[in-house]
């Protein structure tokens, strides 16, 4: 069993660890803070400070949270809503060729995107209040 977790953590922390460093420093040449310009030149030690991080905020949810239950609703909650009816609105509104708001087709895109966007919304602060609060 540990066997199998030792190994699998290089194969999950390098998708995430690529994706942070280019949301950090999606320029090579640029950082987008003078503090992180000497951490340019340096891909080594700015994978070991990204790895460390990741591992570390990991390990801190893990100590933090009560259960795994909260973490699946969460995402759940979240991810479900957006994949559901958020995004497809926005890739219609973005795709399709509407030169006027209030056309029916808009109008209801609109209201499924404002519908969509307000239950996920709430299902994720349900989430969150009963993690605090037992029902």
């Amino acid at each position: 069993m540990a066997l199998s977790i030792i190994t699998t953590v290089p194969m999950v922390t390098y998708p995430c660890r690529f994706s942070l460093d280019n949301l950090l420093f999606p320029s090579k040449e640029v950082a987008p803070h003078r503090y992180l310009q000497s951490l340019l030149d340096r891909p080594r030690l700015r994978n070991v400070l990204e790895t460390s991080l990741m591992l570390f905020v990991a390990f801190l949810l893990s100590i933090f949270l009560p259960s795994v239950t909260f973490v699946f609703s969460l995402t759940g909650s979240t991810s479900s809503t957006l994949t559901s009816f958020v995004f497809p609105c926005l890739f219609y509104l973005k795709l399709e060729d509407w030169h006027y708001w209030w056309e029916w087709r808009v109008v209801k895109a609109f209201t499924l995107l404002i519908a969509g966007s307000l239950f996920g919304l709430l299902a994720t602060v349900v989430t969150i209040v009963a993690l605090f609060v037992d029902f």
